[in-house]
Parts: structure tokens; C-alpha cells; sequence
């Protein structure tokens, strides 16, 4: 009886039937499009990297192992850098990977420092014309 006497003195609330599938269908638009945003990035990339690990060898070097996956198993150069523990960067290599009828490869380095790092860095790497 209370639910009658408040509709008759302040009218009904409605929401109008179409209101939750257009809500629905923008929703789901939105979810798509994103995901479809979110993957062409990494779609078919000629060459990705990635650091295998690093080794802290003196107060002046620090060796680096680079995997490099290329889809041709072209040229490409890889960037690393070697870092102190207060973030700046202390040493810095350009790395050459050859041609190789391997896919993914393993590259091995060592950079030289100014002084003591604690962090090897993979920049990243590109393939070469």
C-alpha cells in the first residue's frame, strides 16, 4: 500500500526497455575495440629481445647474454648499457648479431664501466638494412 501512495504522489520511476541493450552493446564495442588497440602492437614484430642475464664481473665490466628472436634471421644491433646503483649509466654497447639461418640467438657481451655497476640493461635491438 506504501508502494501505491508514493506512485500516486510522486509518479512512477521508468527506464525506458532499450536502455540496457544499448548500454550492453556500447560495452561490449568498447571491450573489442580495445582489444583489437592492444594486440596490433605485437602482431608480427620482425625482431624482439629480451636481457637472458647479467653478470656483475669486476668494478669496471659487466657481462650481458641477449636473446634476439628475428622472423628472417637478418643483421641487427642490439643496444645494453650497464647501470650504478643510482640509476645512472655507467657503460654503454652497441652490439652486432649476424645473419644467421637461426631464429632466436643468444648474444653474448661484456661492457666496459667508469665505475662499479650492479645492473645489466637491455635498450633493445633493431634489424640492419
Amino acid at each position: 500500500m506504501t508502494d501505491d501512495l508514493l506512485s500516486d504522489r510522486y509518479g512512477r520511476a521508468r527506464r525506458p526497455k532499450w536502455l540496457f541493450p544499448i548500454v550492453a552493446v556500447t560495452l561490449i564495442g568498447i571491450g573489442v575495440a580495445w582489444s583489437v588497440w592492444a594486440a596490433l602492437p605485437n602482431v608480427d614484430k620482425p625482431i624482439t629481445s629480451q636481457l637472458y642475464g647479467y653478470d656483475v664481473t669486476s668494478d669496471r665490466r659487466v657481462a650481458l647474454t641477449v636473446e634476439v628472436h628475428r622472423t628472417d634471421g637478418g643483421k641487427a644491433v642490439c643496444s645494453v648499457n650497464a647501470q650504478a646503483e643510482d640509476h645512472t649509466i655507467v657503460g654503454e654497447r652497441d652490439v652486432e648479431v649476424p645473419d644467421s639461418d637461426e631464429k632466436t640467438v643468444l648474444v653474448r657481451t661484456t661492457v666496459e664501466t667508469e665505475r662499479r655497476a650492479v645492473a645489466g640493461v637491455l635498450k633493445g635491438c633493431v634489424l640492419q638494412p
